[in-house]
Parts: C-alpha cells; sequence; structure tokens
C-alpha cells in the first residue's frame, strides 16, 4: 500500500533525476513542457515503488529522461553478480576439448536460482534457501505475471541443483546445451524487469 512518504519519495527522486532537465531547484506548479514531462515521469516512478524500494527506469521513463538513474538496492546489485558469475561460468565449461557437462549444468541452475533471487530482493520480499526454482516462481507470479512462461524451464533447471552433483546422474551435451538455453531466458526476462539494458552478445568470428 502506498504512503504518503512513497509519494514524496517518488517525487523527490525523479525531481533529482531530472533537476537538469526540468531546470528547476525543486518541483514546482508549472505548465511548461519540461515541468508537465517531469510530473508523467513522477506518476511513473511512484507506481513503480513496491515495499518501499524503488525500481529502476523503464525504457519510456529513459526515453523522456535520459538522465534518468537506476535506484537499484546495493544487496540487488550483489546478488546480479554473482548471477553473473555463476552464468559465465556455465558458458565456459561448456567450451573446449573436454567440456564438463555436469558442472555446466549446475551453474546454470545457480544462475537462474540467482536471478529469481534477485527480483525478490529488489521487492524487499524474504528470500528462502531452497533450491526448487519453481517455489521462486511462485513467490514472484504475483508481481511478475509474465515469469509464468518460464515454468517448463524452471522444472528443467531444477533438476540440476543436486542430481547431477553425485553418482548416479549424468548430464549429456544435449542436456547443458538445453540448460543454457533456458538460463539464458530466465536471464533475459529478469534483467529486462529490472530494467537493465540487454546483455550483449558477442558474435562468432567466423
Amino acid at each position: 500500500m502506498l504512503t504518503e512518504c512513497h509519494t514524496r519519495a517518488a517525487t523527490w527522486i525523479c525531481w533529482w533525476s531530472c533537476r537538469h532537465e526540468t531546470n528547476c531547484p525543486r518541483p514546482r506548479k508549472s505548465n511548461s513542457p519540461a515541468i508537465r514531462r517531469f510530473r508523467l515521469i513522477s506518476s511513473f516512478a511512484l507506481r513503480r515503488i513496491c515495499n518501499g524500494a524503488l525500481r529502476p527506469p523503464n525504457r519510456f521513463i529513459r526515453r523522456l529522461c535520459p538522465r534518468a538513474r537506476s535506484y537499484m538496492k546495493r544487496a540487488t546489485r550483489e546478488w546480479i553478480k554473482k548471477a553473473e558469475a555463476d552464468f559465465r561460468a556455465a558458458q565456459k565449461l561448456q567450451r573446449g576439448n573436454d567440456p564438463l557437462h555436469d558442472q555446466s549444468c549446475f551453474f546454470c541452475q545457480q544462475a537462474a536460482e540467482k536471478y529469481l533471487k534477485v527480483l525478490l530482493e529488489e521487492l524487499g520480499v524474504s528470500i528462502p534457501r531452497i533450491h526448487r526454482l519453481q517455489d521462486l516462481q511462485l513467490l514472484l507470479l504475483p508481481h511478475y505475471a509474465s515469469l509464468r512462461s518460464l515454468r517448463r524451464g524452471l522444472v528443467y533447471l531444477t533438476r540440476f541443483a543436486v542430481g547431477t552433483r553425485y553418482p548416479g546422474d549424468s548430464a549429456s551435451k544435449r542436456d547443458a546445451a538445453s540448460a543454457l538455453r533456458w538460463t539464458g531466458k530466465v536471464r533475459d526476462a529478469c534483467r529486462s524487469l529490472l530494467g537493465l539494458r540487454p546483455p550483449s552478445r558477442r558474435r562468432k568470428r567466423p
């Protein structure tokens, strides 16, 4: 539920981001185009408040105000760094003459798990110590309905949290490729919801 404190925070944070655009010492009543744009940005920022935390500006706001900054929490940025490290590790373990498919699949699951927990952290929701990705998805669906389409991939990735780390279950080359593909989809979806730029994809040399 939004409070007066949230409203004030959204207004002043948006003014701080757009102060060069509006060129005014503080928000004031005016009908100039710059102030009207400021009010529109403020209203969008207010809607993007959740549990007292501001989400990063979306593409629409960035087009209106190129100077708009990301107000992502520090803890969220730390989760993203860990998730990106796991994703890069999964990619590297699939390369070379002797790829490690079991380890690659494990890091795929870890990257997807951390990205889901990134969203929970930014929402201010308590992060459970679980590895079932579909359970994390259920916690996020009330806030991000678009994650529903990832359920099949999340169930698939959950298998690699524990099973392939011990004797009796091994991942094939096809499993590793599928795990990396699903992790990429989870990663892209979470980054998009956070308002982050799409990750750069390097072109393969001919």
